[in-house]
């Protein structure tokens, strides 16, 4: 996965802007954290993210201390893995 360009992330919430205000957001290829980050910033109520390198889950972790530990969930694991288990 590439990272999502800022243009395109910004007019990603453009839209949602009015619906995703105390939703729970899914971001599972998380890379820096930054889709997540701004879904918070704009009124997200919880992000779960799911990034398996290890050193990027490091630094998300680093990232996201910052936050109310209610206002997201970091896995360290593969996002197809994760998906695959029962719920």
């Amino acid at each position: 996965m590439r990272p999502t360009p800022g243009k395109i992330r910004e007019t990603l919430f453009n839209w949602l802007q009015f619906d995703i205000i105390n939703k729970t957001v899914f971001d599972p290829f998380a890379g820096s954290g930054a889709l997540s980050l701004e879904a918070i910033s704009r009124g997200a109520k919880e992000v779960y993210v799911i990034e398996k390198n290890r050193n990027v889950y490091e630094k998300l972790k680093s990232n996201f201390k910052f936050l109310d530990s209610g206002q997201y969930t970091i896995i360290n694991e593969d996002a197809m893995v994760h998906l695959s288990k029962p719920s």
